[in-house]
């Protein structure tokens, strides 16, 4: 059966959801299944879906309540097949290379998780000049303090998307949050899977540009609600309470959030 479960989520994406299908359907390696929750979207995105899954049987797609995109990835993880043994993500405006997965299946051999490097696009798909940025934060060593300093003091975006990350199915298992509270949405969890497996598992950091990462305009910050600051408070404060970031640098980043 299907060895690789990509996980996609959607809403209002007729403009850009076509290529990111043709990206997907187009890997060199094709042994995977492409599970795509629509969250109810008002524009073409459902139809577009449903045309291709009846050209393509790896497809499946669904209608599902708009939630946060924890409560949309819980639901496709209950959908994947049982023999299913990696799981990845792409956005539903993003784009993979023709070698993604073969890359990264081959770069998990002796690992728990592979998170790989991307190359920013803008809206009109030429390609931008992150080369120095993205290049540097690939370089070893790399702690949670760079990637939380790079955050939230340099005011970057997170320079790896869960669009990167290939783990296998049992890891992630053991690491995902099945029941979100009502109080607790988790806004963070993408960021916090991240950092976990830098630092609780054998992870490959395979510095490739696999992944076509679309930057819109809103995206100019983490600093988009009060929930997202929230949730991100609660990240740091669990990775200082495991040590992993000092007492010092808690204190300057989560004073800094609020900045």
């Amino acid at each position: 059966m299907w060895k690789i479960a990509i996980f996609c989520s959607v809403y209002n994406r007729e403009k850009y959801i076509e290529k990111t299908l043709i990206s997907v359907l187009n890997q060199t390696f094709n042994n995977f299944e492409f599970l795509i929750v629509d969250d109810w979207s008002s524009d073409k995105s459902y139809s577009i879906l449903e045309k291709y899954s009846k050209i393509d049987n790896r497809i499946k797609c669904w209608k599902h309540e708009n939630k946060w995109l924890i409560f949309e990835y819980n639901f496709l993880l209950s959908k994947t097949s049982k023999d299913v043994e990696y799981i990845t993500w792409i956005d539903s405006d993003d784009e993979y290379v023709k070698d993604n997965l073969l890359f990264k299946l081959k770069a998990i051999d002796g690992f728990d998780a592979v998170v790989t490097n991307l190359q920013p696009i803008n809206k009109i798909w030429h390609l931008l000049d992150f080369n120095n940025y993205y290049n540097d934060f690939f370089k070893y060593p790399l702690s949670i303090e760079k990637i939380l300093v790079n955050l939230i003091l340099k005011k970057n975006n997170l320079p790896i998307s869960y669009g990167t990350i290939f783990i296998r199915k049992n890891i992630l298992l053991e690491k995902w949050i099945i029941n979100p509270t009502k109080n607790n949405k988790y806004s963070m969890w993408d960021f916090d899977l991240i950092l976990r497996l830098f630092y609780e598992n054998k992870t490959c950091i395979l510095n490739k540009r696999l992944l076509l990462y679309r930057i819109h305009d809103w995206q100019d910050s983490y600093k988009k609600t009060n929930q997202t600051r929230k949730d991100l408070i609660e990240v740091i404060y669990f990775f200082y309470k495991k040590e992993y970031i000092s007492r010092s640098v808690c204190y300057l980043l989560v004073k800094n959030i609020y900045n």
